[in-house]
């Protein structure tokens, strides 16, 4: 989104662009106003960008919050301030969630090496995320409203619908690809083509980035403008 001039209205960053979460590393202002312990360098970084370019920034990170864990994206003003959250609602199964307890098929076992055991919610509770309870919405200050889906978010059309009807014009889909081993590129293709489909149904564009992932836009009228991965 791009006024007159050279000044950008928003920079997005894809779902953990910067892939750490600086554990027990807090930033004051997001532990004061949401309670973050975590990610405090992260944090720091994305500020200094929004106040050196004065442009709203929003990205997406793991956020620790009262012992729980989120996928959140921040909202940051020019000034760098922290305005809103927003809480994954719709977990990924195996990679966010795991309802069966200590239960797992075998051959996970085979599949999975110990570090990557010991940071999977199938194997250990404490990388389990908690799903958010609210669907929040950004506004720029230009007044445009913007929805936040994160990554597989954007796969659930009542959710998106949901956003709309509270008010937002653009829907933001930040994503992060990075556990996907093999079909990447019908995926991709894939989750364009229900962007198109999302679009046109709502009315609204859908605005996407990623790593590992395409980046562009979708128009109301199914008209895509895409930079492949």
């Amino acid at each position: 989104l791009r006024q007159q001039g050279t000044k950008p209205d928003l920079i997005v960053f894809p779902e953990d662009m910067i892939d750490f979460e600086f554990w027990a590393v807090p930033d004051p202002q997001a532990h004061e106003r949401f309670t973050i312990t975590n990610a405090g360098p992260a944090i720091a970084l994305y500020r200094a960008m929004a106040r050196e370019l004065q442009c709203p920034v929003l990205f997406v990170l793991t956020t620790i919050e009262q012992g729980g864990r989120y996928n959140s994206a921040l909202w940051l003003d020019r000034e760098g301030n922290l305005r809103g959250i927003y809480h994954k609602n719709a977990l990924a199964f195996a990679m966010e969630s795991w309802p069966f307890g200590r239960f797992h098929p075998i051959y996970f076992d085979w599949w999975l090496d110990e570090d990557a055991q010991y940071e999977s919610p199938i194997y250990n509770p404490d990388y389990r995320y908690r799903a958010g309870d609210s669907a929040s919405l950004f506004q720029l200050p230009s007044g445009l409203t913007l929805g936040t889906p994160i990554c597989i978010e954007v796969h659930y059309p009542h959710r998106m619908r949901a956003l709309v009807r509270r008010g937002a014009e653009v829907l933001v889909n930040a994503s992060s690809n990075m556990s996907s081993r093999s079909g990447l590129r019908l995926y991709l293709d894939g989750t364009l083509n229900f962007r198109r489909i999302e679009a046109v149904w709502l009315g609204v564009p859908i605005l996407f980035c990623g790593r590992r992932d395409d980046a562009g836009i979708v128009f109301p009228d199914g008209h895509a403008e895409v930079m492949a991965c």
